[in-house]
């Protein structure tokens, strides 16, 4: 019979039943030509073919979508399992615990760790519940005909053996499952028969009373308080005898001028300014001292030059012939 391969998407059959099928369709072909003529014919197979590529084109897009989704979706499933594997393996990770069974010695330590803490017990349920809500989607997924068994087969195997009833547990307070039914465990698990065993010895709520006594101990000794750090030694006073002048006998000192003989700021000495040249200015005949004497008020200044004084004696002007 006609089948649809899941992942490609195509329709196989076996090849009598194409045979078959080729063989009507000649025939039709050859029953129509002869009532309808060969012009008629082809116009009514042309039609039914683009009603058929229509058609065909149709389904094909939708087909498309639908296998995207499912893509999508098992992506999506396959990301939260490997986020809830990478927390379990953690190193040092105490959901690890939640695994299969490991031997007595190891179920010892993992109960000691499982429930040493308020804090570590609050992250197993949170991680069983997780791991109870993927299961449940898986499971949905799978019963859509999609191909998902090996990753169920994964994940139901902690949950089948639920070592210290935190399955259980998660199960009674969000499926409301009891000791005489628990629908969700039936649906989910193939054997469900440890579920309902921890479900009537309420195995959870006895480990967490026999362990909740140590959460209130301290986990150690108390630590002495250190003692108070001793006062540091005060600095010696220094007493001195010297006179030191006032801060009215030191001169005044401007840091914008260089001092006499040193360089400028920063040790380099500013270019001189050339100065600007001044106008020529015509040269002053000294002027006459007056003969006045020094202390008359109001007595005229000369501005002439004095006479000339006349020629000494021993220079004489020469007699005329």
């Amino acid at each position: 019979m006609p089948d649809i391969d899941a992942v490609t998407g195509m329709v196989t059959m076996p090849w009598w039943v194409a045979a078959a099928f080729a063989a009507c369709v000649a025939l039709l072909c050859i029953f129509a030509v002869l009532r309808n003529g060969i012009g008629r014919t082809l116009i009514g197979f042309a039609g039914f073919a683009a009603i058929a590529l229509v058609l065909g084109a149709g389904w094909t897009l939708h087909e498309r979508l639908v296998a995207r989704d499912r893509v999508d979706e098992r992506r999506a499933l396959d990301a939260r399992f490997a986020e809830l594997t990478l927390r379990a393996t953690m190193p040092a990770s105490p959901l690890a615990c939640l695994a299969a069974r490991a031997g007595d010695a190891v179920d010892a330590a993992c109960e000691k760790a499982l429930f040493a803490t308020p804090e570590i017990v609050a992250a197993a349920v949170a991680y069983a519940d997780a791991r109870l809500i993927l299961l449940a989607d898986a499971a949905d997924y799978a019963a859509r005909g999609n191909d998902y068994e090996q990753t169920l087969a994964i994940l139901r195997r902690p949950v089948e053996a639920d070592r210290f009833g935190v399955f259980a547990h998660v199960l009674s307070m969000r499926q409301n499952c009891n000791a005489e039914t628990c629908d969700a465990a039936d649906l989910l698990l193939d054997d469900s028969e440890r579920i309902v065993a921890n479900l009537k010895e309420n195995t959870f709520q006895t480990y967490l009373t026999r362990h909740a006594a140590n959460w209130a101990q301290p986990s150690g000794p108390a630590l002495a308080s250190a003692p108070a750090a001793a006062p540091a030694p005060a600095a010696p006073t220094v007493i001195s005898t010297a006179n030191f002048p006032g801060a009215d006998a030191i001169p005044p000192v401007s840091i914008m001028n260089n001092e006499p003989g040193m360089p400028g700021q920063n040790g380099v000495d500013a270019p001189a300014k050339p100065e600007a040249a001044k106008p020529a200015q015509p040269a002053r005949r000294p002027a006459a001292k007056s003969s006045a004497p020094a202390g008359s008020p109001g007595f005229p200044v000369p501005i002439a030059p004095p006479p000339r004084p006349a020629a000494a004696n021993s220079g004489a002007a020469p007699s005329s012939q």
